[in-house]
């Protein structure tokens, strides 16, 4: 499941129940600028429902069959808030690296964490400490990719 936060324009809403007896719910379906979106959040239903005709910011999960649904509600977006981030369990939010000295130049990265690993090991390391270096420079890309 990945979750994402962006932001969405709310059109309209409609209530809907599923299943029968003590596995019967209810849901929102909320009509907006990509389509219709679930939600099952009470409280961000509550909030969406008076969101009508307004862009919001929210959090939608994308579960295993590729559906979308909204699980939690951040406010109206700001004119600013036009980028959609990825939430990956686990995860803490990045700062991203795009534009950055560290994108344009990673073979710089990679000797300056050679230059402050290398003391710390015995100088007959230096191609091991030099793999570790590029290794974690090709990670720490990956990640923010």
């Amino acid at each position: 499941m990945e979750k994402r936060k962006t932001n969405l324009t709310i059109e309209d809403f409609e209530d809907k129940r599923y299943g029968e007896g003590k596995k019967a719910g209810r849901y929102t379906r909320f009509k907006t600028d990509q389509g219709w979106i679930s939600s099952f959040d009470k409280p961000a239903i509550e909030k969406l429902k008076d969101s009508v005709y307004k862009t919001v910011s929210v959090e939608i999960q994308t579960d295993k069959d590729d559906k979308d649904k909204i699980t939690k509600f951040y406010g109206e977006a700001n004119d600013d808030d036009d980028e959609v981030e990825t939430i990956r369990p686990g995860e803490q939010k990045r700062k991203s690296v795009k534009g950055s000295a560290y994108e344009k130049d990673p073979v710089g990265l990679t000797i300056e964490l050679f230059n402050a690993m290398w003391p710390a090991h015995k100088p007959n390391d230096t191609e091991a400490v030099m793999e570790l270096a590029i290794d974690l420079v090709k990670q720490a890309r990956e990640s923010f990719e």
